[in-house]
């Protein structure tokens, strides 16, 4: 079981506020069947990319494995962003946070038995980008044109794409404040769920535009296309 805080260093003072980003220990995830793959790519994600698309949708996910001792849990390499959430974590979480940032689906194996353990959920924005250093090369999806972002040095999020909710889904990504972290999840001991704290920042430090439509089209008009 793990549940420790990956504290992320520098930016100065100790009283910088802090986002957790949640996630799976490991580099291992559920894997989709050949089928699936073939069904949603170019549909439901990009086949360039591999995330999904937006506006997004409920996607109910076909997979290889039968079951997994996982909470947060991903369909992997052929779809980023489909993320596979226990039942365990969702009645610690609460399902209407889930909810209110995500459109959840169900769980089947190759079967087409219907997972008891697990459920499918797709976030509904991608309004949260972790971002990095000036030595961070971000560039657009050249098919589907969504910002495509491996953040360089220290990676940060930025204070005004923060939602209100203490639990919430952007992308790929799971995110909570500190004190939910804390109180919630960190007590439950769930297995292989690690976190880690990523500071909060008024200013972008990577030398682009804060805005996510101006980090767009900066990047298009570059011609920074991956």
């Amino acid at each position: 079981m793990s549940h420790l805080i990956h504290a992320t260093e520098g930016f100065g003072a100790q009283n910088v506020k802090k986002l957790i980003h949640i996630h799976l220990s490991g580099n291992d995830s559920f894997w989709p069947t050949a089928s699936w793959v073939k069904n949603f790519a170019g549909k439901v994600f990009c086949r360039h990319c591999r995330n999904a698309y937006l506006p997004s949708q409920r996607v109910d996910a076909v997979v290889v494995d039968k079951e997994r001792d996982t909470h947060i849990d991903a369909t992997g390499f052929e779809c980023f962003g489909l993320q596979i959430l226990s039942n365990a974590l969702v009645n610690v979480v609460g399902r209407q946070l889930i909810e209110d940032t995500g459109h959840v689906g169900d769980v089947f194996d190759a079967s087409g038995a219907k997972s008891d353990s697990h459920i499918s959920v797709n976030s509904k924005h991608n309004s949260v980008l972790v971002r990095g250093s000036i030595e961070s090369i971000p560039g657009l999806c050249r098919e589907c044109g969504r910002i495509l972002y491996s953040p360089a040095g220290k990676p940060y999020v930025l204070s005004h794409q923060i939602p209100s909710e203490p639990f919430f889904l952007s992308s790929l990504y799971a995110f909570c404040t500190p004190d939910f972290y804390e109180s919630q999840i960190k007590p439950a001991c769930l297995n292989r769920v690690e976190a880690r704290e990523l500071p909060i920042l008024d200013k972008a430090v990577d030398g682009l535009p804060v805005s996510l439509e101006d980090l767009k089209e900066t990047l298009r008009v570059a011609g920074r296309f991956k």
